[in-house]
């Protein structure tokens, strides 16, 4: 069982998402975090910077992040990346 960290652990996740042919939109993309479905992220087209805070802090551990995009022919791309909460 992981207790909480005693400090607010709620980082910003961030990662760039850009498709050299379909100008994306947040519709074009999905987000898991620690194999949920989030649907409450931002995207921004000007930047190409999808974000997200946790709203709940996180436990110790590996925490995992997955990022779909799908372009306009339909054609989907992944990215999974982790991640640790220490002591």
């Amino acid at each position: 069982m992981h207790t909480p960290p005693s400090a607010v652990c709620r980082p910003s996740i961030s990662t760039l998402v850009r498709d050299d042919i379909t100008e994306l939109t947040k519709a074009n993309l999905s987000l898991s975090f620690d194999g949920r479905r989030v649907t409450k992220f931002a995207y921004s087209q000007a930047t190409d910077r999808l974000s997200f805070t946790p709203t709940s802090n996180l436990s110790y551990g590996r925490h995992t992040v997955e990022v779909t995009a799908t372009d306009g022919a339909n054609q989907s791309t992944n990215k999974i990346w982790s991640f640790k909460v220490v002591r």
